[in-house]
């Protein structure tokens, strides 16, 4: 289920982007992020899985992204995962604690 999608009135040459298609090689994968704009957006995966960390809405930037974090020059997706999340696990408040499913 979705909202009315409110950008159909602007026009589709005032549109922001809102088609993607993105690839990548085994271990890639983006960072923590709110979608550009706060778009919804369906996502399938062809093969191997993925790997995704939902934070309830208003949880704190410092958990998400502690400033030890941010002052690492390799903050690779994997990096986070397999190093920062589970510190999140032990030491977060079980209500700020994120949903954690795969997509395969």
């Amino acid at each position: 289920y979705f909202r009315e999608d409110l950008f159909q009135y602007c026009g589709e040459d005032r549109r922001p982007p809102y088609r993607w298609l993105l690839l990548g090689p085994a271990r890639s994968g983006s960072t923590i992020h709110i979608d550009p704009l706060a778009t919804s957006a369906w996502n399938a995966v062809i093969k191997g899985r993925k790997l995704w960390a939902l934070f309830p809405p208003g949880t704190p930037k410092a958990i998400v992204k502690p400033q030890a974090w941010m002052d690492r020059k390799d903050r690779e997706a994997i990096d986070w995962f397999l190093y920062h999340l589970p510190g999140i696990r032990q030491t977060t408040p079980p209500h700020l604690r994120p949903l954690q499913c795969v997509t395969y």
